[in-house]
């Protein structure tokens, strides 16, 4: 095992950074691993070419590195950003994209007519119409992002999780939320600096 990837296995806290970015008909796909030890931090980026940087940085700089992980020059999704306060079931934001990729148009159709009453939008209940297009938008995402925590003292099971698609012109997070029982996912932009509050939220987790 490297030095470096002795402190990734080593420290309190792992965070993996996956990342996609689509450009020209291509799929870029980039993971980042950044291993917490005390007050210091390791990060490892590896592409499908393999190890492609690896740097020691203090904790104090380690917010700045997380943000830089996911500030990309993405190009802009060829639709508008989401309405404000998107919710909609997860399984038609899931059931859609797999409908999508299959070439399926009237399962696409279905499953929209089916989830009518349960999409809203700044807390107003969208048509089949406005489903259509909130999806539409956020199907046409150019970027994804996911990034997972996992801590040493916690066994190594996950501590949290953050997903984010680059829509329009810049990153939003699906944030999975449970209404009535049901899963549901709320639409939210953000930040590349917002990576680190997701991160101190989890390092203080394995540090209580």
């Amino acid at each position: 095992m490297s030095p470096a990837a002795s402190r990734l296995a080593d420290g309190d806290l792992l965070v993996t950074v996956d990342l996609a970015a689509h450009r020209d008909g291509r799929t870029a796909h980039v993971r980042t691993q950044h291993g917490v030890r005390g007050n210091r931090v390791t990060a490892v980026s590896t592409s499908r070419a393999g190890v492609a940087e690896v740097s020691h940085l203090s904790l104090a700089d380690w917010p700045a590195e997380l943000a830089r992980t996911v500030a990309l020059p993405l190009p802009a999704a060829d639709a508008d950003p989401p309405a404000p306060g998107l919710v909609l079931p997860w399984e038609l934001l899931v059931g859609t994209g797999e409908a999508r990729a299959r070439h399926r148009p009237e399962v696409y159709d279905h499953l929209v007519a089916r989830a009518v009453g349960a999409c809203r939008a700044d807390g107003l209940d969208l048509g089949p119409a406005d489903c259509h297009e909130q999806l539409r938008r956020l199907h046409a995402a150019t970027g994804r992002m996911r990034a997972t925590g996992a801590g040493r003292r916690a066994q190594g099971r996950r501590l949290g999780l953050a997903s984010w698609l680059w829509l329009g012109p810049g990153w939003h997070a699906l944030v999975p939320v449970t209404e009535s029982g049901r899963a549901m996912v709320r639409v939210e932009p953000r930040r590349p600096d917002d990576l680190a509050a997701e991160a101190a939220v989890w390092l203080a987790a394995v540090r209580r």
